[in-house]
């Protein structure tokens, strides 16, 4: 244990400011999870109401300086092409529960011009 007072002063500072990075990361990926299932689900409306609380969290993370600005863009940019995908298969005609058999797109994400330049885009695949 520090015994000067500046040391211990620090080390009460370490304390709280570890709480409160602790309660900022797992609020941030407590929002993340949600929508995920969400989008796993496959319920549209869900996922769509749900992309706006994250990207709210995501958007605080940022200003608390839990996320690198960067690094919240990339998940915002995955996130809302998972959520344009599931209107796509809804559009198409595909239940819930075909998009919710497929592999999510948040753990294998290839570019949308990657799928179409392989000829391996979601949509079509059997």
């Amino acid at each position: 244990m520090a015994n000067h007072f500046s040391a211990l002063k620090r080390a009460r500072q370490t304390e709280t400011r570890t709480e409160r990075n602790r309660s900022n990361n797992s609020r941030t990926r407590s929002a993340l999870r949600d929508l995920r299932e969400a989008l796993v689900k496959g319920d549209k409306q869900a996922a769509e109401q749900t992309f706006r609380k994250t990207v709210s969290a995501l958007d605080k993370a940022i200003q608390k300086g839990v996320l690198h600005e960067n690094t919240a863009a990339r998940y915002k940019s995955r996130l809302s092409f998972e959520c344009t995908e599931i209107s796509w298969l809804s559009a198409l005609g595909f239940s819930a529960l075909a998009a919710a058999s497929r592999e999510p797109l948040i753990l294998s994400f290839r570019p949308p011009s990657f799928a179409r330049r392989r000829g391996t885009c979601c949509c079509f695949q059997q």
